[in-house]
């Protein structure tokens, strides 16, 4: 039993480590819409995100609204403020400001510096009540079904939650689920079959279907819910069993043996 829960509790730490890994390099932080077919997406922290551009880098864009894949058409990296005035894009782009008229059809972005260079265009172009924020705080303005929309391709939000809270919410299920057929003690020819149903569940319902994670290290992910369906099956047995043991100790020092009755 101590070599088969070890060799569990080993495989399960190799996969976890494998599928945090993959979580870290995988989506964009967001993609935040501006106006008319533009937006603003911050890479991934991790890998070499969008282009030759580092993680974490935001970038003007006209977006692939799929997960894990570069944008359509890169515009201008290292945005760090932004705001929309009607047709017009304007921000700073490290020590840079620029004005977009996302009108023009070659995409021409005019740079200015210093920055009061930068107001006198602002007002020639009849911009006056454009309010720029940094991108993060822009971002988070929006709802998050606007910046992160690959995350409710599956479930479109049923319920107000996104597809990986549904995910967790069957993967924990299934955990759950181990863990009473722990407790409720099955027939023994059927623990390893609870067990590699609920795993496979999880694996391809939750982090499969749902979350449409086809690109991970897919065995070892299977190995990972497997082990962590397997641990919550023991952990329900030890309780079970635990519980047998107090019962006996109970009945054992209610009525000790020889005593009268």
């Amino acid at each position: 039993m101590l070599r088969w829960t070890t060799a569990i509790a080993l495989i399960a730490l190799f996969a976890g480590v494998a599928e945090a890994e993959h979580w870290q390099a995988d989506d964009p932080q967001y993609i935040a819409p501006l106006v008319s077919n533009f937006a603003i997406e911050r890479l991934p922290v991790r890998g070499p995100g969008a282009g030759n551009y580092p993680g974490g880098t935001c970038v003007l864009v006209v977006p692939n609204y799929e997960p894990s894949s570069d944008p359509i058409s890169e515009i201008l990296p290292s945005v760090e403020q932004i705001g929309v005035s009607g047709p017009f894009i304007v921000g700073r782009a490290g020590p840079t400001y620029f004005l977009f008229d996302t009108r023009q059809s070659d995409k021409n972005i005019q740079y200015f510096y210093p920055y009061n260079d930068w107001l006198a265009a602002l007002k020639a172009a009849g911009i006056s009540d454009v309010q720029v924020k940094d991108a993060d705080a822009y971002a988070a303005s929006l709802p998050d079904r606007l910046t992160h929309p690959w995350n409710y391709a599956v479930m479109h939000g049923c319920l107000c939650l996104s597809d990986d809270e549904w995910s967790g919410i069957i993967e924990g299920t299934c955990l759950v689920a181990a863990f009473l057929a722990g407790i409720a003690g099955r027939p023994r020819r059927f623990r390893l079959a609870t067990v590699v149903a609920l795993g496979m569940v999880a694996d391809s319902l939750g982090d499969g279907f749902i979350e449409r994670d086809y690109d991970g290290p897919g065995l070892l992910i299977l190995f990972f819910f497997l082990a962590v369906t397997t641990i919550g099956f023991v952990f329900g047995t030890l309780l079970r069993l635990a519980a047998k043991a107090v019962r006996r100790l109970w009945a054992y020092f209610a009525h000790p043996p020889g005593a009268a009755v």
